[in-house]
């Protein structure tokens, strides 16, 4: 008897590992925890032995699919729900028995592939490892991951519906006005939790003031994105910024549902590599400006490979980037200029295809 062990946000078959012999076979470079999971393995097996053994003996299974384990919204998209889009389009998704859903379920399945029939969902968030294995083993569940690595057109659509129909119309009407009342609608990605523009607070009032002046002649809006730990970073780019623009979601309180509805609604973006990226690039199409750590930068090489006709962000170089260590996720520095540059191009072009008169006001 064999595992497959698989790892990596993919899911790849990354070793197999023979209990009798207690050995792993590495099928490339794996994770360095990884003895430290087979031991965990092994510790399950011996403490819930009676639920291993007539695991093992009960053929019967039902077949589960697993999602939202992976705690980072940019492969529970990328991954997790293109594979079960993959089921889908494949009409394959009756032959799955049961959907599990762990901690990081960033959207209601549900919501995205209403298909799905709710008996058949079934939520682990909260849950212990082991009491997420004692769940497979007592079921008689042979579980399974489907990934897939590339967005067809209709995935980031049936997500962007699936958004506009959890939020509520109050809000929908809300951002409706924001754009009828701007011209042009900016969203700015602030990060304040690893791999941090230092100094951003100041350097986005900057690039805001500039940018209000350079387009003085029209309604500007600016969107905040992130999470709730960067209110204070949007609260200072606020007091910082000397120009007549308008400001929204400065609290950064919203749902996730809510921020990809106003991503369907901004004419361009500045954000950080990452999941910050994600939203505006993959699932809306917009153009932008992405900055980051150089490690996340190297991201460009794949990014536009990623998205059936996505636009590709326009990133910076590695010398853009001033860093003092090494490595993924560190702060960085650099001349907010570069941003300012290239976003200012980006919406000068939006400018001349909207057809926006520059004597408006």
């Amino acid at each position: 008897m064999f595992y497959i062990i698989v790892n990596n946000f993919i899911g790849a078959k990354a070793a197999l590992y023979v209990p009798t012999l207690n050995i792993c076979i590495a099928f490339r470079k794996v994770v360095k925890n990884i003895s430290n999971q087979i031991y965990k393995f092994q510790s399950y097996v011996v403490t819930n032995w009676k639920y291993v053994q007539n695991y093992l003996e009960n053929f019967n299974r039902s077949l589960v699919e697993l999602y939202g384990t992976i705690g980072n919204l940019g492969h529970f998209l990328w991954q997790d729900i293109t594979g079960i889009y993959y089921l889908y389009e494949q009409n394959l998704l009756d032959k799955i028995d049961y959907f599990c859903g762990g901690d990081s379920q960033y959207l209601n399945l549900l919501s995205i592939f209403p298909e799905i029939p709710e008996k058949k969902i079934l939520n682990m968030s909260g849950m212990s490892d082991e009491d997420k294995f004692n769940l497979m083993l007592k079921n008689n569940f042979l579980c399974l991951r489907m990934t897939d690595t590339w967005i067809k057109q209709n995935v980031g659509n049936i997500i962007v519906q699936a958004a506009y129909n959890l939020c509520s119309p109050g809000f929908i009407e809300e951002v409706k006005k924001a754009q009828e009342n701007n011209d042009l609608l900016l969203w700015i990605n602030v990060r304040t939790h690893n791999k941090v523009w230092r100094d951003q607070d100041k350097n986005y009032a900057k690039i805001i003031a500039q940018l209000s002046n350079d387009f003085s002649h029209l309604n500007m809006g600016i969107v905040f994105d992130g999470t709730p730990d960067a209110s204070d970073c949007v609260k200072s780019i606020v007091e910082e910024t000397q120009s007549q623009v308008n400001f929204y979601n400065t609290t950064l309180k919203i749902q996730l549902y809510e921020t990809i509805v106003w991503a369907s609604y901004i004419d361009a973006y500045i954000a950080v590599v990452g999941s910050g990226l994600v939203i505006t690039s993959w699932l809306t199409d917009k153009p932008g400006v992405a900055h980051g750590d150089r490690a996340h930068l190297g991201q460009k090489c794949f990014w536009s490979e990623v998205k059936e006709s996505g636009v590709e962000p326009s990133f910076l170089n590695h010398q853009d980037i001033k860093q003092s260590k090494k490595g993924a996720y560190q702060n960085y520095q650099l001349d907010w200029q570069i941003i300012y540059q290239k976003i200012f191009k980006i919406l000068k072009k939006i400018e001349r295809e909207k057809q926006i008169p520059e004597d408006k006001n």
